[in-house]
């Protein structure tokens, strides 16, 4: 497709990409940003398992003499890395292992081989591992990653280097201003975006380096540099022998001459890359913490109320399609002082932790956020009516009431009160729909708590004409007008 001119863009695999850009000019225009464990990934490798009580196997080199498995000669994530990482250890798979096969998509192949005893170790992608410990399919404590290296910020045990993700890239007849479109909307594209969430990414990052791949591939002589180059001696030979032997005698000085030159200066530009690379992975991963704390709560994890303002001013851009009810759900938890107090403040810490992990994972919304102290807020826009929503407060009051096992008690309870506001009902702008739906929930607290309010007109003229005596009080005291 790509050779017959018949798309304008492509998204392939990081080895597939550096073929197509030596042999078809390809142009990368962004790099995908992966989600894993709720975070973004911007790289990958590979990582060499065996099984947990082989004790003999702690070392690459102890793989020497061993049965091993991977996915594909051309994986870079289930072989090519993993190749690379045993030359380093002085193990050449083509030579000094017993046996070299290679399974097949997809990369859970390596996996059942090795569980079956087919194999003394397995090369696959990194995050394989712990997928299949998500899903259940494989049992903790069964497999073992290989000479584990850590990486600030990656959330996978690998074994081996860590390389860019998947390049989206433009062929050379691609127009300009479409490239430039695709490129804008590409890295503009917000986490929580229906195609981001559709496709399974966090995003898209501005084109990151590939230079390592290309040396991965130059240094294991696989495409595209896998070109021999061919030198017709026999031609020199007959014609001008002294030449050639001149020649010989020459390139024999100074290829010794260059390569002790070339082993001090690779030595020394290998320190330096691996230390180029370690600060820009600490500033990369500086710079993602820095980005997550400014949008979240410390505590429990949850959006903060600047994050918060933002999703609500993007719902309400978008409450125009029609498709149900847009409203701001205020909680505040009943009486949670009192703990605090009877307690200590660590047990409600603990509390509002627990409370913030079922908000994040039992209860639907659009956002959940903590805005200080016992404070929650819920944006809810996929209810068709009041009675729907009236369902969700009470599955939300009945979430909160569950009781909580901390400071040593296994039934600790409490309660919330709820205010709520609807978009174009009560308010078209964020700020003004949070405070009432903050007058409705202390309006729920005159009620008796554990329960919820809507707001309602009057409530803002009663809390006005409340402010407006207090201040006529104030001033009568100043006065002495009492």
């Amino acid at each position: 497709a790509v050779a017959s001119g018949e798309i304008d863009f492509v998204l392939t695999n990081t080895g597939h990409y550096i073929r197509l850009e030596a042999e078809k000019g390809i142009t990368r225009l962004a790099t995908l940003i992966a989600e894993e464990e709720g975070q973004p990934v911007r790289q990958f490798g590979g990582t060499i398992l065996v099984l947990d009580d082989r004790h003999d196997l702690q070392s690459l080199a102890d793989l020497r003499g061993q049965r091993l498995l991977a996915v594909k000669e051309d994986s870079l994530g289930g072989w090519l890395a993993g190749q690379a990482a045993l030359r380093r250890a002085g193990v050449d798979p083509r030579k000094d292992l017993a046996s070299l096969d290679f399974t097949g998509m997809p990369h859970d192949r390596v996996l059942d081989g090795l569980l079956n005893g087919r194999a003394d170790a397995g090369i696959v992608r990194t995050g394989v591992l712990e997928a299949q410990l998500r899903a259940g399919d494989l049992p903790p404590d069964t497999l073992r990653v290989l000479e584990p290296r850590e990486v600030a910020g990656f959330p996978f045990a690998h074994s081996t280097r860590l390389y860019p993700e998947w390049p989206f890239s433009r062929l050379a007849h691609t127009p300009d201003h479409l490239a430039e479109a695709v490129s804008i909307a590409l890295l503009s594209l917000p986490a929580d975006h229906p195609a981001a969430r559709a496709g399974g990414y966090h995003g898209w990052s501005a084109p990151l380096s590939y230079a390592s791949v290309h040396a991965l591939l130059e240094d294991l002589g696989h495409p595209p540099y896998d070109r021999p180059v061919v030198i017709d001696l026999r031609a020199f030979w007959e014609t001008r022998p002294e030449v050639l032997l001149g020649l010989l005698a020459g390139l024999l000085l100074l290829s010794g001459l260059a390569a002790l030159y070339y082993r001090r200066l690779n030595a020394r530009l290998s320190l330096e890359v691996e230390q180029r690379r370690a600060a820009e992975a600490r500033l990369r991963s500086h710079e993602a913490q820095l980005a997550y704390q400014a949008g979240h709560d410390p505590l429990t994890g949850l959006p903060n109320r600047t994050l918060l303002h933002e999703q609500l001013n993007e719902a309400i851009e978008q409450a125009g399609d029609g498709n149900g009810l847009l409203a701001i759900l205020f909680v505040d938890l009943d009486r949670f002082k009192t703990i605090n107090d009877s307690l200590g403040h660590r047990v409600g810490d603990d509390l509002l932790q627990i409370l913030g992990e079922r908000l994040k994972t039992q209860f639907e919304a659009r956002t959940v956020a903590r805005i200080g102290g016992d404070e929650f807020i819920a944006i809810i826009d996929d209810v068709a009516d009041h009675r729907e929503l009236e369902g969700r407060a009470r599955q939300l009051l009945a979430l909160i009431a569950e009781p909580f096992a901390v400071g040593g008690w296994n039934d600790l309870q409490v309660g919330a009160s709820i205010g709520i506001a609807l978009f174009g009902e009560d308010a078209t702008e964020a700020g003004n729909l949070i405070t009432h739906a903050d007058a409705a929930m202390y309006e729920a607290k005159d009620a008796g708590r554990n329960t919820f309010r809507f707001y309602r007109t009057a409530l803002t003229d009663a809390a006005n004409q409340r402010l407006e005596t207090e201040n006529r009080l104030r001033r009568a005291l100043t006065h002495g007008e009492l």
